[in-house]
């Protein structure tokens, strides 16, 4: 018999994410087609082969978060909350859903793609 192995959560790509910080009760909504090491690792300023800090951060809200809030990152701060395997349409659509509900207060954008369902 044979069994399926479990990959591991790092190793997912195609999805939507969410950053909560409890400390300052913010979060902000994500999608990335990447694996989520490799973006997680950006968002912390860390080489996702070498665990150990870059030299030069990817801008993102995040980092510019949590410099304006002098606190460190990390991986247990992220969440897969959605998945898009078929699309990088629907999951950008997802990811637009997600934050018109979820309200984060990172994002700087109200949605990763305009969707007339929604009034302004």
């Amino acid at each position: 018999m044979w069994y399926k192995e479990k990959h591991h959560e790092h190793l997912e790509s195609s999805f939507i994410y969410k950053y909560a910080r409890s400390r300052c009760n913010s979060a902000y909504i994500g999608e990335t087609i990447r694996h989520a090491k490799t973006r997680f690792c950006e968002h912390i300023g860390i080489s996702p082969l070498t665990g150990k800090p870059v030299a030069n951060i990817h801008p993102s809200a995040i980092t510019d978060h949590n410099t304006r809030c002098k606190s460190s990152l990390d991986f247990n701060d992220f969440v897969i909350i959605g998945r898009n395997h078929v699309s990088e349409l629907n999951l950008q659509i997802k990811e637009s859903l997600f934050i018109h509900q979820l309200r984060p207060r990172i994002n700087i954008q109200s949605a990763s793609i305009p969707l007339s369902l929604f009034k302004n």
